[in-house]
Order: C-alpha cells, then structure tokens, then sequence
C-alpha cells in the first residue's frame, strides 16, 4: 500500500494530548429536564474526562455568562421570558464556536432555529435509548472541534508534530505500524513508521474518530467521503476494503459519527 509514497521511519511517536476541561451549559426552565439531560451525559459511555458544568433556567441566566464561552450549549426551546431560538441568535453572536443543541418537547424546528446552525435538535419524548447515540454523536462531534491531538514524531534529534486531521489511515506491519498521511499543508503524501502496535494506537484513537475498517487498518472517519459495505473512499481517491466481519461495527461508527441522517452511497 505504500508504493509510490515517501517513507519516513519515526524512532518514536508519540500522542501529546491537550488538558482540555469542557464547559458544558445547559438551559432549561424545567428542573427534571435539565437533571435527566445531565444525566445523559455524564452516564454516556463517551462521556467527558474533565468537563465543567453550568446550568441555567432561563436564557437571560445563560446570556449573563455568555462571556465564559462555553463549548456545548443544550437549549430547550420553549422557556419564559426569552425563548429557546431568540436566545441562541444572541449567543451566536457572541460565540460562533460553540456546538449548539437543541432539547425540545416541539416536534419540528422552525427556520430561526436552523438558522443558528445547531448540531442536532434532540426531541424529549424520544427513548433514552435513541437519545444516548445522539449524545455519543454529539461528544464526538465536541472532541473534535475542540481537542487538540498531535503526534510528536522524533526523527534523530528533531521533532515534527503532525495533527490527527491529517492523517487518512493507520495499518499494521510487522513490528509497528504505519501512518499514512494526506496531502497539504506544504507536504506530499507520505507514511510514517512507527514501532507502536496498532491496537495501542487504536485504544487512543477510537474516541477521537477512528475505526477498524479491516483488522489489518483503522480508519480516520472524518477523511471518510463514501462508504459502501464492502469499500470506503477516503479523502484524495484512496479506495479501503471493509473486511466481512468488521462491516457491521465499521458501519454503525461511521453512522454514529456523521449522524444518523447520513446515506451509505455506490459509486462505480
């Protein structure tokens, strides 16, 4: 898989993880749904290492600390004095960034609330059970907009770094494992070779966007652009078969990653 590429052989590489503390607020007027909803994400599998909470009861109250710019913000929508839409149009104002979620007894968003960009409307009279992957979906999507994930790769005595958001895939090799990076940023594509094994990469990765396509690989999922039960096309034309036995999970990850709206698409 590697012809053609330049090769770089790494004496040792590893994962310099930034000390990131979440700031999660979450606004609702009803004291049992803003419980239940934090509850949802502190039982979560995926849920956050190191995460502060904030809780409001109205979005005046979130308003008056919009200044701590949180990184997740869960409105409900119907709430007294300013509502759910009008006060996420104020907080867009003030921070872009954050992941916006919507917890809504409404069964349909209206135009200013799409309008706002939220990640995902999450309705309260869904199970806990459909609502516990769109929290995975939603802490993933959190984790990668916000950590900050490098690999600092020594070569003698120089060190480079390399951002987790370029690399295409990770597969196995005799002693180690090879990394298998994109174009951009000034550098070709090429492999790095590393003595660590891939399941060890693996136990670092999975919750930062990365699976098993095939027992030999694992896939960055964001680099992803199709996905069939049997192939997957990276970013750049790169073709990946999808193992039998490793499609079901590979595909239920890829799902739960880009969100259950998402089609599984053929392509010649």
């Amino acid at each position: 898989m590697t012809l053609g590429l330049t090769e770089y052989i790494a004496e040792g590489v590893l994962f310099e993880m930034a000390e990131k503390i979440y700031k999660v607020a979450i606004c609702d007027d009803d004291p049992s749904d803003l419980a239940w909803m934090r509850r949802l994400l502190e039982e979560n599998p995926d849920k956050l290492d190191k995460v502060q909470y904030y809780e409001y009861d109205s979005g005046e109250a979130l308003m008056r600390e919009a200044y701590k710019e949180h990184d997740l913000v869960i409105l409900d929508v119907r709430m007294k004095g300013m509502d759910g839409n009008e006060t996420a149009q104020k907080l867009r104002e003030r921070n872009e960034k954050a992941v916006l979620v919507f917890f809504s007894g409404m069964c349909a968003p209206k135009p200013e609330s799409v309008a706002c960009q939220p990640f995902r409307y999450l309705l309260k009279d869904d199970g806990e059970r459909k609502l516990a992957k769109e929290i995975t979906a939603i802490l993933g999507e959190l984790r990668r907009k916000f950590q900050s994930t490098q690999l600092l790769v020594r070569w003698g005595k120089m060190l480079d770094r390399v951002q987790l958001s370029d690399i295409l895939y990770i597969e196995k090799r005799r002693y180690g494992s090879t990394i298998h990076l994109c174009k951009g940023r000034g550098r070709e594509e090429c492999v790095l070779t590393t003595s660590e094994r891939l399941d060890e990469l693996y136990g670092r990765l999975v919750r930062l966007g990365f699976e098993y396509a095939h027992n030999s690989y694992i896939v960055n999922l964001m680099k992803v652009d199709r996905v069939k039960r049997s192939q997957i096309r990276l970013e750049g034309g790169v073709e990946l078969s999808v193992s039998r036995p490793m499609s079901p999970h590979f595909i239920d990850s890829f799902l739960r990653f880009h969100g259950e709206g998402v089609e599984l698409e053929e392509w010649p």
